[in-house]
């Protein structure tokens, strides 16, 4: 444990010591963001999670054109003529992604990719799907018993290694935020990884997966006192620790996904009432198991309580508080994800022929009904873009979203 206390100067130490708040407040004048060698932290957006998968659709000619390539992480550093030597999946990724048959049947395979060579080489887009903030700052997995059963193994804990891992699993490398402890267990930190890389700039996308769980999962939000000693912990550290200039996104209305469906909604799609559901219930389709190969919301469903959906409102709300004042006190440029998806929810986004809207195969979101499609990633990566070169003076280019809307296969033609 010894490297664990000298590594990014005590941050993982702190961390342990179960968030304890600083005091000190930086002040730090913003300047402009040097993206010639940047770091992403994050979780399924900030990775370019996309039809429930991480995946790369060049790794073969028959895969749909999307994935990892396509997440707004991937379009800013193509814009800034940049690399960050993403951690790609070989396609039909991790969970298998889902995948359009005909005009309306989601199906999944059944097989999965690894990740691909070079595995020497440290990635720069450090978010893993799944992630909470506090996952962001140290998460545990038993390499070992992973390994061993895959098949079993939470698709985090999966996606933790092959993200985070390498090279630092890897025999002689040096770990970039990861520690090997002597009961089997590792700990993985994006956050101290970050540090360790000495970035000029870090992009900060984390929230989301701490609603999404109510809605995936059916488990209450992370409370409010936790998430704010978690983000303030986060933030703060990083901007003492890392010196860099800090980009941070605020979190979108989960409840406005095409994923959530209420009573009403499914009755006339279904033509019955969800067994179990009040009439101000909600229900939500089964894609979270890997292991489905088909869906059908008829059949194929879980009920999400009024007072749980409400409570995500709430938590949102009080969330992007936390998440404002935070940017504040570090000195971030805020990029305001939440009025951005608000926005389109209410009056679409139109760009040249193509008119798209939030609703299930409306060209905003992807198969999954909760994480966007390349479209939905080029319009997020540039309102970080905007945002940097309002804020900070940056000057870099927008993404041509037509261009890319003209060849996203799930933009309606």
């Amino acid at each position: 444990m010894k490297r664990v206390f000298i590594t990014s100067r005590n941050f993982i130490f702190l961390a342990l010591a179960i968030l304890p708040a600083w005091s000190a407040d930086a002040n730090r004048a913003s300047k402009a963001p040097d993206l010639s060698h940047f770091v992403v932290i994050g979780d399924s957006l900030g990775a370019g999670f996309q039809n429930f998968s991480l995946y790369d659709s060049e790794s073969d000619k028959f895969a749909p054109r999307g994935g990892q390539r396509f997440g707004f992480a991937a379009f800013i550093a193509r814009q800034a003529k940049t690399d960050l030597d993403l951690p790609l999946i070989a396609y039909p990724g991790i969970p298998p992604v889902l995948s359009l048959e005909g005009k309306d049947i989601v199906t999944r395979g059944t097989k999965t990719g690894r990740r691909e060579p070079p595995l020497t080489v440290q990635t720069r887009d450090l978010s893993v799907p799944g992630y909470t903030v506090i996952d962001a700052i140290l998460h545990s997995v038993n390499v070992a018993k992973v390994e061993k059963d895959l098949k079993n193994a939470s698709v985090e804990d999966v996606l933790t290694i092959e993200v985070l891992g390498f090279p630092s699993l890897e025999k002689g490398a040096t770990p970039c935020g990861v520690y090997p402890l002597p009961n089997g267990d590792v700990l993985f930190s994006e956050a101290a990884c970050a540090i360790e890389l000495k970035p000029k700039t870090i992009l900060i996308s984390l929230g989301s997966n701490d609603v999404l769980q109510s809605l995936i999962d059916g488990i209450p939000p992370t409370s409010l006192k936790k998430f704010s000693e978690a983000y303030t912990f986060l933030l703060e550290g990083l901007n003492l620790e890392s010196g860099a200039q800090l980009v941070v996104s605020n979190v979108p209305n989960v409840t406005e996904v095409p994923f959530l469906f209420s009573v009403d909604e499914f009755e006339a799609i279904c033509h019955a009432p969800p067994s179990g559901a009040g009439p101000n219930d909600y229900v939500v389709p089964s894609i979270a198991n890997p292991k489905t190969t088909t869906f059908n919301i008829c059949t194929d469903y879980a009920v999400r309580s009024a007072s749980l959906i409400a409570d995500v409102r709430t938590a949102v709300h009080d969330y992007n508080i936390v998440i404002t004042a935070a940017a504040k006190k570090s000195g971030a440029a805020l990029v305001d994800v939440n009025k951005l998806f608000a926005e389109i929810t209410r009056n679409g986004y139109t760009v040249g022929k193509h008119h798209l809207t939030t609703q299930y195969l409306g060209g905003i979101f992807s198969l999954d009904a909760v994480h966007p499609t390349n479209t939905g990633y080029a319009i997020l990566a540039n309102a970080y873009i905007e945002s940097m070169n309002h804020e900070l003076g940056a000057k870099i280019p927008l993404v041509n979203v037509e261009e890319v809307a003209d060849t996203d296969p799930l933009v309606p033609k």
